[in-house]
């Protein structure tokens, strides 16, 4: 019995040791993200993904530090609040999946007006914004070239 309970320690440090580390990465994505993508901020507010990004790594973080401290001391308290932590997160992970499927056909809409908007306010930063998208993407415009006569004047020529 006792070597069986050893073992579950043991998974438990060393699968907690790894969320740590992903976390990290998690962390290091969402402010590379920020960095590398900042240009189309002006275009569509991708803000909330990025705040959600930075939440979510920390979230992480800490809750695999209190399983890793649990699991390592043997601390019955400390492993009841991780297993509770743990069915909030897949719960919510189950939520926000649903709530995807649900919602996927009007997250395109949602982008193609947050760039027809920009198309309207056209500026220098949204100007380099789109240079970037299109340079990226290989693309011009939200749905052709065209898109880029806004009232009878042309602001971009491809």
């Amino acid at each position: 019995m006792n070597v069986g309970i050893n073992l579950l320690r043991f998974f438990l440090v060393a699968i907690n040791t790894v969320f740590v580390f992903l976390s990290g990465g998690l962390f290091a994505a969402a402010i590379w993200s920020d960095f590398s993508y900042r240009e189309y901020f002006e275009i569509v507010n991708v803000k909330p993904v990025l705040e959600f990004l930075f939440a979510t790594s920390v979230a992480i973080f800490l809750i695999s530090v209190a399983g890793w401290a649990a699991a390592y001391k043997n601390h019955r308290g400390l492993l009841r609040i991780y297993l509770s932590l743990l069915i909030v997160v897949f719960a919510a992970q189950l939520l926000l999946s649903i709530f995807a499927l649900a919602y996927n056909v009007e997250i395109l809409p949602y982008l193609q007006n947050g760039m027809e908007s920009a198309l309207e306010a056209w500026s220098p930063p949204i100007e380099l914004a789109f240079d970037e998208i299109q340079s990226d993407f290989d693309c011009c415009g939200v749905q052709n070239a065209t898109d880029f006569k806004v009232q009878n004047k042309t602001l971009f020529y491809v």
